[in-house]
């Protein structure tokens, strides 16, 4: 080590460096960590040219500094001379710091320090190590955002699942209880019908009668609801051109709308086809749509509608499903309406669940879009800030050989 230490002999002095001091004093240049000797007065006495290259300094100028010199006074007096006051004390120190360095800014370093001992003994000097992490830091602290994000993901996942399950529960539940109420329904029908053929077509009788039927047909109008959430429903897909029954039901709507409310429409030309059933999807627009109107309270607004197809590679991360269609339709219906509250966000698909008044929303529009979007093995999504609208996007599989 004192060989080590000794400054390079000079050519034409009469000695020769031993083949081992050569080969070692080769390792030390090459090596990919800045390495320094430093003495008990705290300066440089040799450096390695990795050294060298990180602060942009010939040797020559390096020695003799202290590090407070290279590396400033305030990293010098705060991290780097309490770490050398414990090597030279006799322990090996390993530490990690951040410095700026004149050729790339601010780096990570993980240092270490040696002390070198006399023949008897004696801390004169130590050798330190300072090995660049940066690269380490950012691929660790992208994996631990990488990491964070999976988790994300994967609750994000868990509670869709979870929630998938308790639908589909209660659909069962619900498509039994509806079967049940059909078949109760087409007792009262019946019965009712008869009684209407007994009484005469003036009789106050004969008029609560077709109250009676009036009423059994609403429910059964419900009961075709809730048989449509639960998937048990009668539904004939077929395939169907989305542009039409949306261009339908834009018409329909806008006979009703109010002179304030602009609909705007923006819809690829050529076929768009999925496999649906056109009642049920002109329903689905039909919900959207006027829940849109009724977001906008009879005030001033918007309605924009659109259509266009994209790629299944491009909603891969969204959609997060074990087989994605090569093309989906994209509807997207945007307010600018009163928008929806987070915690009533979480709730808007559960069945029965309305924040309408009583008796003015059975809480079955958007379970029921939900249910048959999902039979279509489509998906629905929502977004909504307060008092600055609501954006609902459908994605609809399309039936490739259809497009035109």
């Amino acid at each position: 080590m004192k060989r080590y230490l000794k400054k390079s002999d000079k050519p034409g002095t009469g000695k020769s460096e031993s083949v081992e001091n050569r080969v070692y004093s080769r390792v030390v240049d090459t090596s990919r960590s800045m390495i320094s000797v430093i003495n008990r007065n705290y300066r440089y006495e040799r450096v390695n040219r990795t050294f060298t290259r990180a602060h942009k300094i010939p040797s020559g100028k390096i020695i003799g500094k202290t590090p407070g010199d290279l590396w400033g006074r305030e990293a010098f007096e705060r991290n780097i001379k309490p770490n050398l006051d414990r090597c030279f004390s006799g322990k090996t120190v390993k530490y990690e710091a951040s410095f700026d360095t004149p050729l790339s800014g601010k780096r990570f370093f993980e240092v270490s320090f040696r002390p070198v001992r006399t023949a008897k003994g004696k801390i004169t000097h130590l050798i330190a190590e300072t090995h660049d992490v940066t690269s380490l830091r950012s691929s660790q602290k992208a994996t631990s955002e990488l990491k964070k994000e999976l988790r994300r993901m994967e609750l994000d996942y868990e509670k869709r699942l979870l929630d998938a399950r308790k639908l589909e529960a209660l659909g069962v539940l619900a498509g039994g209880i509806a079967h049940d109420f059909n078949n109760i329904l087409a007792t009262v029908s019946g019965y009712t019908e008869m009684l209407l053929e007994d009484l005469p077509e003036e009789s106050p009788s004969s008029h609560k009668a077709r109250q009676i039927l009036n009423a059994v047909g609403r429910a059964r109008s419900l009961t075709e609801q809730i048989l449509t959430f639960s998937r048990q429903g009668k539904q004939k897909k077929e395939v169907t051109s989305v542009g039409k029954i949306l261009k339908e039901s834009i018409e329909f709507v806008r006979a009703g709308t109010p002179p304030q409310v602009i609909i705007r429409t923006e819809i690829i030309s050529g076929e768009v086809n999925v496999m649906a059933d056109p009642a049920q999807l002109f329903r689905i627009f039909l919900n959207l749509m006027t829940n849109a109107l009724q977001a906008m309270e009879g005030k001033a607004g918007t309605l924009s509608v659109g259509l266009a197809v994209v790629n299944g590679s491009e909603l891969e991360s969204e959609l997060r499903k074990e087989k994605v269609a090569p093309r989906y339709a994209l509807i997207t219906f945007r307010d600018t309406g009163s928008g929806i509250d987070r915690a009533v966000m979480q709730k808007i698909f559960d069945p029965f669940f309305t924040t309408r008044e009583i008796g003015k929303g059975t809480g079955l529009g958007l379970s029921v879009v939900h249910g048959t979007v999902s039979d279509m093995d489509g998906e629905i999504f929502v977004s909504s800030r307060k008092n600055k609208g609501t954006l609902f996007r459908l994605l609809l599989p399309v039936v490739i050989n259809k497009i035109q």
